[in-house]
């Protein structure tokens, strides 16, 4: 068997605590009625390295994303996320500084599009949701407004939270967004770093 070092026992650690407290809640939850593992212990779990085994346990006891749980599922992905590829930069394809700077200045006109034609539709999104709600007429669901951040339009869905002053006491947009634009920041480093982009 590999041994492990110091990053990976760490990771290791916290991945099986999180998913050990994560069962705990969800089994205690649905017995009990009542959440034994704080909200704040849990979240922690997963942004510091426990994200693997926030979505294991999510994915086996809590599969639907409702208002009550968007935030620790919005938490728990871009933390695994960030959490991949910071293992990846360090384990599969090491940062090469001498090319990294030469490889970020290659154009990407494709992405650019891409990233720009998302932000404007969920800018709009986020426009439209913030209309409905005034008028009291039928809502996006927070999860399309999640997806379409995810999908690239996070910069558009930050900008319509800053416009039109629309879901910004939410955590999983207030907090979340900013999160799901560093996480697809370090993605695309890396993956520029690879040579994939």
């Amino acid at each position: 068997m590999p041994t492990l070092d110091l990053f990976q026992m760490y990771l290791l650690v916290m991945n099986v605590s999180s998913f050990i407290l994560h069962a705990l809640h969800f089994i205690m939850l649905r017995t009990r009625g009542a959440d034994v593992v704080g909200g704040g212990v849990r979240a922690f779990l997963s942004a510091a390295g426990g994200a693997a085994g926030t979505m294991l346990a999510t994915l086996i006891w809590d599969r639907r994303t409702e208002k009550g749980n968007a935030w620790q599922h919005v938490l728990a992905l871009t933390s695994l996320v960030i959490w991949g590829v910071i293992y990846a930069f360090i384990y599969v394809r090491p940062l090469d500084a001498t090319t990294f700077v030469s490889k970020l200045l290659v154009r990407r006109d494709w992405l650019y599009i891409y990233v720009g034609v998302m932000s404007v539709v969920t800018l709009l999104a986020f426009g439209l949701d913030k209309w409905r709600a005034i008028k009291g007429s039928r809502r996006t669901r927070e999860a399309t407004l999640l997806a379409l951040s995810v999908l690239g339009g996070s910069p558009g869905g930050l900008l319509g939270m800053l416009i039109f002053h629309h879901k910004i006491r939410s955590p999983q947009f207030a907090a979340g967004l900013p999160l799901i634009l560093v996480a697809q920041l370090l993605a695309c480093a890396y993956l520029v770093n690879a040579g994939i982009l």
